[in-house]
């Protein structure tokens, strides 16, 4: 598909980070940026002294490198014609000059993307096919105005909105061309925002595709319209983040999850009600808890168990008395979510080894042992979070994270030479940018025809339930999804990950535990 022709909205030479690298994606992918338009009567009307906290703490807290200036010249922008406009100002709006229509036309421009200006009226009416494209942090149907995740916080939200829209004469009520959901952190104003910008970098290449298909977003667009806060809203906004925050601290320092697996049989369909924990299986004393479960091809089982001694992670396989027999060969290290794989008559191990090592397969013996490791090719150097594989048809795909973005983005891999690879990135990858869902949560599901994914909702306390989605396609060029609904453990906080064999449903679960070690033991794992 050839590219489109846009034109670049902004205030000034220079332009946010987050926007910079949105701008550096779209450009690799399908937009070609052949104009510059500089806006110099910017309308953005400050009171100063009614909204002199807000300030404070816009400086302060919404100040990370996301923010930091980008020169348009470091975006290879440099050369491009420019064209330099007095905007036409009317109240809080403004509109662009008629003489600016002529140069959008004359240079063929296809869109016109907003990263500078203020409020604009009649954004359609500028002679571009595609209209003005434009971001706004925060849910439409929930969430209108501004600022960005300030309200979602004092509402106690687990996760915020990040939209592009094709601008409308409606504050935020235009039509949505891409979606996704980031994780609020209820103790960090900086780190909810940064999650946010981080999946604000995937959205306009994926916003000018779905423009181009004529397809839109079906998300409501009548939220409460807010302002900035007064000085009692953003004092109570602040006492709000130093309670988290304290609260986050004692919960390091004095407790610990206590995970557990269970194993229960599997009901008739995709259960979306709470789970209660019927037979879970025992820890040995030297680990601290079993998680992350898998079935292994003799239909015994494989967990993470995290050891005592360093409060790292390693392989065991569970036997029927409840005993744990290690199958991890890396001293030291830390193995985690150990993804089971039948193919071509061989069975492997998956493991997250994302702290220290690109990933690799393990083969399995009979007596359940490891062979040799074998490299994925095509992904050297990557790390992967919860790596899980499928393979359908002729094409071996794996789905995972990557550090630090596992939880709202979702990548994906596909190889047509087999399991081992070579692997290349899947074009439409990140193929999910939902806090609710992307992290993987366990093996697909086949049920009644469809085919499902488990995806963790990683909003709120960590491992606190699983999201179902059904695949709709899935090939070499498109992958689309749809939520079915999601299922907590009940008494308890889970599931983490749901694993289904047969008539067999294994999954894990936790309760926190006061331990004068928490804090000891998580350090040590960091090392």
């Amino acid at each position: 598909m050839p590219k489109l022709r846009g034109a670049l909205l902004v205030d000034g030479t220079t332009t946010p980070r987050w926007m910079a690298d949105a701008l550096v994606e779209a450009q690799a992918r399908n937009l070609e940026v052949i104009l510059i338009l500089r806006c110099k009567n910017v309308h953005k009307p400050r009171q100063i002294l009614r909204h002199w906290l807000y300030y404070v703490i816009n400086l302060w807290m919404m100040r990370g490198p996301e923010e930091s200036p980008v020169g348009l010249a470091e975006l290879g922008l440099s050369g491009i014609p420019e064209h330099e406009f007095i905007a036409e100002t009317e109240g809080a709006w403004q509109r662009f000059p008629t003489e600016l229509k002529k140069v959008l036309a004359d240079a063929r421009c296809d869109l016109v993307i907003k990263t500078g200006m203020g409020l604009l009226r009649d954004p359609d009416d500028c002679g571009v096919k595609f209209g003005v494209l434009s971001f706004h942090h925060g849910d439409p149907s929930e969430f209108r105005g501004r600022p960005a995740g300030f309200y979602e916080i004092l509402a106690g939200q687990g996760s915020m909105g990040v939209i592009v829209q094709r601008l409308s004469n409606r504050l935020d009520g235009g039509t949505i061309l891409a979606f996704a959901r980031s994780r609020v952190f209820q103790y960090s104003y900086r780190q909810t925002l940064a999650a946010a910008r981080r999946s604000s970098r995937h959205l306009l290449w994926k916003a000018i595709d779905t423009a181009v298909s004529e397809h839109t977003i079906a998300i409501g667009t009548g939220g409460k319209n807010y302002r900035l806060p007064s000085f009692l809203t953003a004092l109570y906004f602040l006492i709000r983040l130093a309670v988290s925050l304290l609260r986050r601290l004692l919960y390091g320092a004095f407790i610990e999850k206590h995970w557990q697996l269970s194993e229960v049989e599997f009901p008739n369909g995709v259960p979306l009600k709470g789970l209660l924990p019927i037979r879970s299986l025992s820890v040995p004393s030297r680990y601290v808890f079993l998680a992350d479960s898998f079935y292994l091809p003799d239909g015994s089982i494989v967990a993470e168990a995290m050891r005592r001694s360093d409060g790292k992670g390693e392989i065991v396989r569970v036997l029927e008395d409840g005993t744990c027999h290690c199958l991890s060969n890396e001293p030291g290290r830390h193995l985690s979510y150990p993804f089971c794989i039948t193919a071509d008559g061989q069975s492997y191990l998956l493991p997250e080894v994302a702290s220290w090592s690109a990933p690799f397969l393990q083969e399995i013996k009979r007596d359940g042992s490891f062979l040799t490791r074998h490299p994925l090719a095509g992904l050297e150097r990557e790390r992967l979070v919860d790596p899980t594989w499928i393979r359908i048809g002729m094409i071996d795909y794996i789905f995972a994270g990557k550090p630090g973005s596992e939880a709202d983005h979702l990548h994906l891999w596909f190889s047509k030479d087999g399991i081992k690879g070579p692997y290349r990135a899947h074009p439409k990858s990140p193929v999910v940018i939902d806090s609710v869902r992307a992290r993987m949560g366990g093996g697909f599901i086949s049920q009644n025809g469809k085919l499902v994914r488990v995806g963790q909702d990683g909003t709120g306390p960590y491992g606190n339930g699983v999201t179902f989605c059904e695949v709709l396609i899935i090939s070499e060029d498109e992958y689309i999804e749809r939520s079915l609904g999601q299922i907590r453990v009940d008494g308890a906080t889970g599931p983490h990950t749901y694993v289904v064999r047969g008539k067999r449903l294994l999954y894990d679960w936790y309760e926190d535990q006061f331990s004068m070690l928490a804090g000891i033991r998580r350090l040590m794992a960091r090392s």
